[in-house]
């Protein structure tokens, strides 16, 4: 699932429902025979998911099994170990880099923003204000662009 918080912030869960239980690889095998060789007891296998996005993103949070692989203005790539079923959060956040951004973020600074569009994104971890942390992700990236 991937939800727009914002246009420069996601929040993208991601899960395999499938255990990937090893049952002896008997296809069509009786489920009475399957009680008899206890593969109920067996353990899940993980598994590793890869997702690529457009554009530069980092991540502001995620769970365990989250990974950031690589992220350049061309695409994002992300990767997730998924097991037991359980689901996986990430939030990402798009990177800015151009003088755009910077006039954007230098007509908020330090002013306080609320949430839909958080001061047209300028409030990147959306703390409720544009503070020298939003000026240092942009520098961050603006300098990785280069």
């Amino acid at each position: 699932m991937i939800e727009s918080v914002t246009p420069a912030h996601l929040r993208m869960s991601i899960a395999d429902p499938d255990l990937h239980i090893n049952d002896g690889g008997n296809p069509g095998q009786n489920v009475s025979d399957l009680k008899d060789d206890n593969i109920f007891f067996n353990e899940s296998t993980g598994v590793t998911i890869s997702v690529d996005l457009r554009g530069k993103w980092q991540m502001l949070s995620g769970s365990p099994g989250a990974n950031l692989i690589q992220s350049s203005f061309t695409g994002t790539e992300l990767e997730f170990y998924c097991i037991d079923g359980k689901g996986i959060e990430v939030q990402l956040v798009r990177s800015f880099c151009d003088m755009k951004d910077f006039a954007v973020i230098s007509a908020y600074f330090m002013d306080e923003c609320v949430g839909p569009l958080w001061c047209q994104d300028a409030d990147m971890n959306m703390s409720g204000a544009v503070d020298p942390n939003d000026v240092r992700v942009l520098a961050e990236n603006w300098i990785g662009s280069l």
